[in-house]
Parts: C-alpha cells; sequence; structure tokens
C-alpha cells in the first residue's frame, strides 16, 4: 500500500477518504460510549442529570457521524470529478 501511495501518477485524494472515514466513525462511537459511560457514572448522583448525559452522548455521537459522512461523500464527489482536476485552471483566451 505504501508503494501505490507513493507514486505521484496517480491521485492520493480518492485512497484518503476511506481511512479517515472509518477513523472519524471510530470517532463517533468513542464519543457515543464516554457519553453513555459518564451518564451512568452520574446515574449513583442523579438520575435526571445521567438520563441527560447518556441522551448527550449518543446526539454527540450521531451529528458526528453523521458529519464525518457528509464530509466523505462531498470529498469523494470532488475526487471523483472526470475531465480536469480539481483546481485546475481553464484558459479562456484560446
Amino acid at each position: 500500500m505504501i508503494a501505490a501511495l507513493s507514486t505521484l501518477d496517480t491521485p492520493l485524494g480518492p485512497k484518503l477518504v476511506r481511512p479517515f472515514y472509518i477513523a472519524g466513525s471510530a470517532l463517533a462511537l468513542l464519543l457515543a460510549g464516554i457519553g453513555l459511560l459518564s451518564g451512568v457514572a452520574a446515574m449513583t448522583t442523579s438520575a435526571t442529570i445521567g438520563l441527560f448525559l447518556i441522551a448527550l452522548g449518543g446526539l454527540l455521537g450521531v451529528t458526528v457521524f453523521l458529519g464525518v459522512r457528509i464530509v466523505a461523500e462531498a470529498a469523494t464527489i470532488v475526487f471523483s470529478r472526470p475531465g480536469r482536476p480539481a483546481g485546475s485552471v481553464v484558459s479562456r483566451t484560446a
């Protein structure tokens, strides 16, 4: 895989979308898990605060996951454009 990433004849962007998507999804699961654990720990003090933290952790995890999904879809669209590469300048004098 390192040899495929080190060549300059193929674009690097499409190959990096999937690893960053997986890392972002793992981050969303981690945040939701932390919210769940902190909510359970807070239930020893107050059930209302514990339920609030559980709901907040779940909402944060879903929001981060949706954000990662939207960014991955946008990157896939940008990197899969046919024709000229992204950022290239078109000459209008010809």
